[in-house]
């Protein structure tokens, strides 16, 4: 059988600072923050902004402050792919481990941008399906609405050009898909991150990374059957 799971616990300690970036083509689908952004004028918007700005603000790579990348000189708009650099035995962890794993629908994406000018983020309202599995001391329930959020996205500068900031190998849901998303749940900052996931889409699956398929096989998962899949999660949280 399949080794079922494998996966990235992607908790903020996990990073260790990466070393290189490259260009790759743009979504052009996704949300777009701004450089220049203005503080939300609700002021319970304001501070849960502010906790989910810290929260992404703990993640370390290899890049400058954003903001120094936009120094008016031209550039071939793309995908700026950070290389990713985890803390060893990181990636042998199962994702089956995630606290909360949903069947669900994204809408509404939005892209945001740190206040230290170094992260840009994208969120999602996410709509649940199933509820697989909830650690939560308040559970989540069928139809209930939630924040879901990864980091990366598109960041437009002053000068005008927008690049797209992703960590390698790691994608990024799309508005209007459905999904089954391992995630993991921050009371403080109201949302919920992105561990890894699976599109939903004519009865099959589509792994959302891209790892390596020798030491993490998401990909020898590519093109299965939805329910089996989903029967398969079942049984392993049941266990």
């Amino acid at each position: 059988m399949k080794l079922l799971f494998i996966g990235i616990l992607f908790s903020t300690t996990a990073f260790l600072a990466a070393s290189k970036a490259k260009h790759t083509v743009q979504d052009e689908q996704s949300p777009i923050a701004s450089f220049s952004t203005t503080g939300a004028s609700d002021p319970n918007e304001q501070s849960l902004r502010l906790k989910r700005d810290k929260f992404y603000e703990r993640f370390t790579f290899g890049l400058p402050a954003l903001d120094l990348l936009d120094n008016g000189k031209p550039v071939n708009e793309g995908t700026i792919e950070i290389t990713d650099c985890f803390a060893p035995g990181v990636r042998e962890r199962l994702a089956i481990e995630a606290g909360t794993i949903l069947v669900g629908a994204t809408s509404d994406a939005k892209a945001f941008f740190s206040g230290n000018k170094k992260h840009v983020y994208t969120e999602f309202s996410f709509v649940i399906e199933q509820v697989i599995k909830d650690k939560a001391t308040h559970p989540l329930n069928v139809n209930d609405r939630i924040l879901i959020g990864r980091w990366g996205g598109r960041l437009r500068f002053p000068a005008g050009k927008v690049e797209q900031f992703t960590i390698k190998t790691l994608g990024m849901p799309k508005s209007g898909r459905r999904l089954v998303l391992f995630l993991e749940r921050h009371e403080e900052e109201q949302f919920f991150y992105v561990i890894t996931g699976y599109e939903l889409g004519n009865g099959i699956i589509s792994p959302l990374d891209n790892l390596d398929e020798h030491k993490l096989p998401f990909s020898a998962f590519r093109g299965s059957d939805e329910l089996e899949f989903l029967k398969l999660i079942k049984e392993k949280v049941s266990q």
